[in-house]
């Protein structure tokens, strides 16, 4: 045993040599470096920046006019933050019957985005949504660049499995029935279209899902929320 013990300790060392000079480098100070930044060579061009419309501009844009062209001016100016890129949020619409209910306990009112399809056979509710819609209408006047990109957390609730827009009972499963797949595409390119034709808004993109992996939507939750396995994924974007 002794013997095996006596060959070891030298091949324990010859592996150990990489960690003292490891150790010995993380003691010495870097050497120095001169890096210059060639601006003539852009690698990348970034289109601005910007905000999330969705709760806040729903909520804002029931404000004073006053007020909200305040806040607009403030987001959107050059004085500003100078934004001009901004996401609108097709919302889904919930259960008439959940209103003040789950949302409001979890989100708070905020949290409670208007659909412009309440029933399968209804028509189409153009009046819903007028706080974000008010607060993006401002934005195009005071900001004529602005982007807009459109985007949707939950198909409405009538399309879902649960009957709720948080989610499915099981979160890990998708929300939205089979048969309802073009209705669902047709209802996001429906809102798209007549904001083009009503207000001369063109939205850049379209995002059907939002966070669609997470396990975080579920019946009776804090928000509008669904889950989207990749295949759904793949069928919605392509029929969309």
């Amino acid at each position: 045993m002794r013997k095996h013990t006596r060959r070891m300790y030298p091949l324990f060392l010859l592996c150990m040599l990489p960690f003292f000079a490891l150790a010995q480098a993380a003691t010495q100070s870097p050497p120095k470096a001169t890096v210059r930044i060639n601006t003539n060579k852009p690698k990348q061009t970034i289109e601005g920046w910007g905000s999330s419309l969705c709760w806040w501009a729903a909520q804002v844009g029931n404000w004073d006019d006053s007020q909200i062209d305040e806040i607009v001016n403030l987001i959107v100016s050059p004085e500003g933050l100078n934004m001009n890129i901004f996401r609108y949020n097709i919302g889904g619409g919930d259960d008439p019957s959940h209103t003040d209910g789950h949302m409001v306990k979890g989100k708070g009112k905020r949290a409670e985005m208007e659909g412009f399809l309440p029933h399968p056979d209804s028509a189409m509710n153009w009046s819903a949504d007028e706080g974000q819609r008010k607060v993006m209408l401002k934005i195009k006047e005071l900001r004529p660049d602005a982007v807009f990109e459109a985007f949707s957390n939950s198909p409405p609730y009538w399309m879902t499995y649960s009957g709720c827009a948080a989610g499915h009972d099981d979160p890990s499963k998708d929300n939205l029935r089979p048969e309802y797949y073009d209705a669902f595409c047709d209802y996001l390119i429906e809102v798209c279209k007549h904001y083009k034709e009503v207000f001369g808004i063109e939205f850049k993109t379209l995002e059907p899902f939002n966070e669609s992996l997470s396990s975080y939507w579920n019946n009776q939750g804090s928000q509008e929320g669904c889950h989207f396995d990749p295949a759904t994924q793949i069928a919605i974007i392509r029929k969309l």
